[in-house]
């Protein structure tokens, strides 16, 4: 029997195709904001990321080229899975993240913290993240 996708991931999937924000060019706006909560934050670095099942696309990045991962890697998975806001002081000690892409690796993320963002409050399409390396 092949697994189903939740209505709740289809319904995501849909938003993030009708806003057209995978597959784009860099959106003006969208770096705007992330390198507002970068400053806003007194952060190193600030992204905005999005995920299609399972991969996780930084559809904005203030810390170099917009990455593409497994959602596995990805340190934004837990805000958008839970819908809840996420603020950790050492990430490299807590176990939801201490093996993610940017905390194991470059840019070695220690204190970081993300929003879940979209228009409904149950149905976030990306999330937006800052953290200090």
């Amino acid at each position: 029997m092949a697994d189903r996708i939740p209505a709740a991931a289809l319904d995501q999937l849909a938003a993030l195709n009708e806003l057209e924000l995978i597959h784009s060019d860099p959106l003006a706006d969208l770096d705007r904001l992330v390198l507002l909560a970068a400053d806003i934050c007194g952060a190193d670095l600030a992204c905005f990321t999005v995920h299609d099942g399972t991969t996780a696309h930084e559809v904005s990045s203030s810390f170099g080229p917009r990455a593409t991962m497994p959602k596995r890697e990805c340190m934004c998975s837990i805000p958008l899975a839970s819908g809840q806001s996420l603020h950790v002081a050492d990430a490299s000690a807590d176990k939801r993240l201490a093996a993610a892409r940017y905390v194991a690796g470059a840019p070695f993320v220690h204190s970081f913290m993300a929003v879940p963002v979209g228009i409904d409050p149950g149905l976030p399409v990306g999330v937006l993240a800052a953290g200090d390396a």
